[in-house]
Order: structure tokens, then sequence, then C-alpha cells
């Protein structure tokens, strides 16, 4: 039976890797913004295409 020092080990390793897990979501989130933000400002500016009216 484990013990109750070793059970509560365990749910401080557990609490600590997610707190890693959300941290590395986190930074993986914001290093793709920038990323696609740098993409977006690399490419031309689209031209408005003129929409013939009808009469």
């Amino acid at each position: 039976m484990p013990k109750m020092q070793d059970m509560e080990e365990s749910k401080a390793r557990q609490e600590d890797n997610e707190e890693i897990i959300k941290m590395n979501i986190k930074q993986f989130i914001e290093a793709t913004r920038q990323y696609l933000f740098e993409l977006a400002a690399a490419q031309p500016a689209l031209a408005p295409i003129p929409v013939r009216k009808d009469r």
C-alpha cells in the first residue's frame, strides 16, 4: 500500500507536469502567432477587385 507521503509527492509531480505542459502550449502558440504575423507581413497586400454594379 503506498504511503501518504508517496501519494502526495506523486500528486505534486503531476501538478508540476501539468504546469510545464501549459507553459509549453502557451510558448508554442506565441511562437506560432509571431511566425504567422511575420509571414502575413511579408505577403503583398491584395488589391481590391472592383465590382461592376448592374444598372
